[in-house]
């Protein structure tokens, strides 16, 4: 015993004095073009790079089952005699791997004034249609203009804010949801040189599920959710087509719908960040067989363990959720992560608790991810224990 906590703190002096290799917590990848071509070519690398890959996103980590598809990339065009190309970017998911974002950006040929898309990829296709619906700005009034385009709906409306008068149109394209902003009010003219170029470039990218998604909007009262995500079907018969259970997390309201902001299970916690306190994103388990919707919340928790037996062990072995200690969202536990706590608490800089990357540290019942012993601060006692834990030190 006294042997394996020798070279435990010997191994954690060397790690201590050496700078981390913190390329985990850089600014997520985002890269311009100056043509369409050599973006084109950008995604088609970047996708043979990363490969079908699973990601975090906030605090949640992607299951491992759980890989990435990939989809056309669509690109809005205006012909030359009204606007010339500009600029061409992409960039990745805010918290890991897979291009869920093109930019492309024109200038009017009459007005040399600047006109910016922007095209999303990882959004279920039953929610792009509504988002184009809604057009909600704050203090603004607008007339919304409405109609299709190369027989894609869209709506665009004249805003103003400040001094500042702009137009934004928003475009259903089939499962794209583009988003475009020009320094011009709304024309006729605009929309008849637009079109939009499909190409054969992949992207990798992960898109969420909508195969319960009736069930549960019919379980919380006809409310449709903005935020929904199926992310871990379990077969207990690899040979059925429908799962026993599924894990999904969407928007809900307040009581009586139970919303949750995080719920800790086992050495995991399930989280996700809220944008006012009237709402949050919740999760809940639902059940196949009894076509049950349960909120996973505390007080269901012996109920959920006895309708999908191996619950906590299911969600470590699929990395569902965010493991306590595990400061650089790596998955798991390593040296790294006491590494890490150290080094804060030393004065040093690595950039993984700063801005924006301590939003990845969340917290549960306010204890920080970095807050292993549930103290209520973190201090070098929580580094000890995930170097306890790593050696399998009770």
């Amino acid at each position: 015993m006294k042997k394996v906590i020798s070279i435990i703190l010997a191994l954690l002096l060397f790690a201590f004095a050496l700078p981390l290799n913190v390329g985990a917590t850089q600014p997520p990848y985002s890269q311009l073009f100056e043509s369409k071509e050599a973006m084109l070519s950008g995604i088609a690398e970047y996708t043979q790079t990363f490969p079908n890959v699973s990601y975090s996103d906030f605090a949640l980590v992607r299951p491992k089952n759980c890989v990435a598809a990939n989809k056309k990339v669509v690109l809005p065009a205006l012909k030359d005699t009204y606007a010339t190309e500009y600029e061409y970017s992409i960039a990745e998911a805010q918290y890991g791997n897979g291009v869920n974002y093109t930019f492309t950006s024109y200038k009017t040929v009459e007005s040399d004034s600047y006109i910016r898309f922007l095209t999303y990829y990882n959004m279920p296709e039953f929610f792009v249609p509504r988002k184009v619906d809604r057009m909600f700005h704050e203090n603004q009034t607008a007339k919304i203009h409405m109609g299709t385009v190369c027989g894609y709906t869209y709506r665009a409306a004249n805003l103003t804010e400040g001094e500042t008068t702009y137009c934004e149109y928003r475009f259903a394209v089939d499962d794209k949801y583009i988003v475009c902003y020009t320094e011009d009010e709304y024309s006729q003219e605009f929309i008849d040189n637009l079109q939009f170029e499909e190409t054969e470039v992949t992207l990798s990218l992960y898109l969420s599920g909508e195969k319960y998604y009736d069930r549960i909007v019919e379980h919380f009262y006809d409310y449709q959710p903005d935020n929904y995500e199926e992310m871990y079907f379990h077969f207990s018969d690899e040979g059925n087509a429908e799962p026993d259970w599924a894990l999904i997390r969407c928007q809900f309201m307040p009581p009586p719908w139970e919303a949750i902001l995080s719920i800790k299970i086992g050495d995991r916690v399930l989280s996700n960040v809220a944008g006012c306190s009237f709402c949050g994103v919740g999760f809940c388990v639902y059940v196949k067989e009894s076509d049950e919707v349960i909120p996973l919340v505390d007080k269901n928790l012996e109920q959920i363990y006895e309708l999908c037996p191996g619950f906590v062990e299911i969600l470590d072995e699929n990395n569902l959720g965010r493991l306590y200690g595990d400061i650089d969202n790596s998955g798991s536990l390593e040296i790294t992560d006491a590494t890490y706590i150290q080094r804060h608490l030393a004065g040093y800089n690595d950039g993984i608790f700063e801005l924006p990357y301590k939003y990845e540290i969340y917290f549960y019942d306010n204890y920080p991810i970095s807050d292993v012993d549930y103290d209520g601060e973190t201090t070098v006692l929580d580094a000890t224990v995930i170097q306890r834990k790593i050696a399998n030190l009770k």
